[in-house]
């Protein structure tokens, strides 16, 4: 008798670490900044009269809404799904 290894069909998924992530959005919006001010630099004038702590509060207070709105959505979405399982 022969010992075969039959070999498992799993697929593995590459998946990418949080730091590699961050630092992809941080490359790319910098880039779109960039490329923002070379095609449409009147979009910046808007902003010279704020302070960089008014800027910082404004851009951190953004991030701030944008996490509670998708807690809300994750909590909904999971609710929603509870109460379609009629088993």
């Amino acid at each position: 008798m022969s010992n075969t290894k039959t070999k498992s069909n799993k697929t593995h998924v590459r998946t990418t670490c949080h730091r590699c992530m961050a630092i992809r959005i941080f490359l790319a919006a910098t880039v779109g900044v960039g490329l923002l001010q070379v095609f449409a630099p009147q979009t910046f004038q808007f902003v010279k009269g704020f302070s960089p702590m008014t800027l910082a509060i404004l851009f951190v207070g953004g991030f701030g809404l944008l996490a509670i709105l998708k807690s809300v959505g994750d909590h909904y979405s999971d609710h929603s799904d509870d109460s379609n399982n009629l088993e």
